[in-house]
């Protein structure tokens, strides 16, 4: 499913209009989110967790910018990737209002 998604997004204008990803680091990053135990051996759970976040948030975006586009497509439920996101994420950065404010300005 997120290599559908990757391909969408790869075939579509969204990448010019929205550039979220570089397809070549997020194909490295898919596989460390979903890589088997041998692959992953020198990665921290750290570094797993946030590859997480970032698929799951990434699903989260672009299923919702293809529903405005292609309203009939089967897609992803954004609000439950983008939770799934948030729960990955609290295990990489500790949530705290710096933090918040740090991912704001850099957003910005």
């Amino acid at each position: 499913m997120v290599d559908g998604y990757l391909s969408f997004f790869r075939r579509s204008h969204l990448r010019l209009e929205f550039p979220i990803v570089d397809s070549a680091i997020f194909q490295a990053t898919i596989n460390i989110a979903y890589g088997s135990g041998r692959d992953l051996g020198s990665l921290s759970d750290t570094e797993i967790a946030a590859a997480k976040a970032s698929v799951m948030a990434f699903l989260s975006v672009v299923s919702t910018l293809e529903s405005e586009r292609r309203p009939t497509a089967v897609r992803v439920d954004a609000h439950a990737a983008a939770l799934n996101a948030q729960h990955f994420l609290q295990s990489v950065i500790p949530p705290s209002m710096t933090t918040l404010q740090t991912a704001l300005m850099l957003v910005g």
